[in-house]
């Protein structure tokens, strides 16, 4: 049978989401979040560009507009997990539908393979020409292609503590694999009435895990940020959402006034404080969840509440750059 032209029932039931498009355009969102976060980092950040934000006696010294400014482009990289946010929600949701209408049952086969089709050309496209592309830039050093090739390239960056260009990023790409391998399989074999406690049970394993890094790790910040056991409860929260909303339909009715409270909060919150910053007990297990809590907020009221706070973001350029 060949799967990349039948029309799946997974393929069905998505065609019948209404909101698909609004989940592009917070990909759009995410993805242009994590361009612009390296954009800044990586090249623009060279101080005779950004003078506004110094002080003109130190080139390197921040002054009080350029703090932050610099603190909340850095926070860009928080993008990711929004990815990992909306692919949790998404794939749940699609998987507890096929379920439902297959009478308990899912193809994982099916599931893996449409999975396969969706990422792997384009990414093993780019392995076969990062060897010309580290040429064309005169890098003198390859990337792990095996690492890459098999879907671990997070734990051997984690390993070597390094992110080697043109394959650095592909560690998000192999966390998602990860999460694809195992989900279809728990959402299948577990219960409905015992999904709930399954997804408690697995963001608790990934704060214990943190946990044990930041109190018997020598330099926990690698494995906290890469490894698959401390990011996956993104994608579990998604999965809660997901599971919600397919038990009982989300209807938001949060003001705008509200709203426009806790996004401005956020906006504050990512101007003066490093995400990613784990230095504490607390911020390793838990800071997440109150910027993660927020974005989860704004998801669902994008995708759910009649009333749109952005309504600009609604129109076709944005879905059209979403599904791009």
């Amino acid at each position: 049978m060949n799967y990349a032209q039948t029309p799946s029932l997974s393929e069905n039931i998505k065609s019948e989401i209404p909101y698909l498009d609004k989940i592009d355009v917070i990909r759009f969102v995410a993805a242009m979040m994590v361009v612009i976060y390296h954009a800044y980092a990586d090249w623009i950040n060279n101080w005779h560009y950004l003078k506004f934000m110094t002080n003109s006696a130190d080139q390197q010294n921040l002054n009080a507009l350029g703090r932050p400014i610099n603190t909340f482009l850095m926070n860009g990289g928080y993008g990711v997990d929004i990815f990992f946010l909306i692919s949790g929600f998404l794939i749940t949701y699609l998987l507890l539908k096929e379920k439902q209408a297959s009478n308990g049952k899912i193809d994982v086969l099916k599931f893996y393979v449409r999975r396969s089709l969706r990422i792997w050309p384009l990414y093993f496209l780019i392995i076969v020409l990062s060897p010309f592309i580290i040429k064309w830039v005169g890098q003198t050093y390859n990337p792990n292609y095996i690492a890459n090739i098999f879907f671990y390239n997070n734990f051997d960056t984690m390993q070597h503590h390094s992110w080697i260009f043109p394959l650095a990023h592909f560690w998000s790409l192999c966390i998602e694999e990860h999460f694809y391998v195992f989900w279809p399989l728990i959402i299948c074999f577990v219960p409905n009435k015992q999904l709930m406690r399954t997804f408690m049970v697995l963001i608790l394993i990934s704060i214990i895990y943190r946990g044990y890094l930041i109190t018997n790790v020598k330099e926990p910040w690698y494995p906290l940020f890469l490894s698959t056991f401390s990011r996956f409860d993104v994608l579990v929260i998604g999965a809660i959402a997901a599971y919600i909303h397919f038990m009982n339909p989300i209807k938001l009715t949060v003001s705008k006034t509200t709203r426009l409270v806790v996004y401005s909060a956020f906006m504050m919150a990512i101007c003066y404080d490093n995400i990613t910053s784990w230095d504490t007990f607390f911020a390793a297990c838990f800071k997440k969840y109150f910027y993660i809590s927020i974005v989860l907020f704004a998801l669902l009221n994008f995708l759910f509440n009649e009333k749109p706070l952005f309504e600009f973001m609604n129109n076709k350029l944005f879905k059209y750059f979403g599904k791009i």
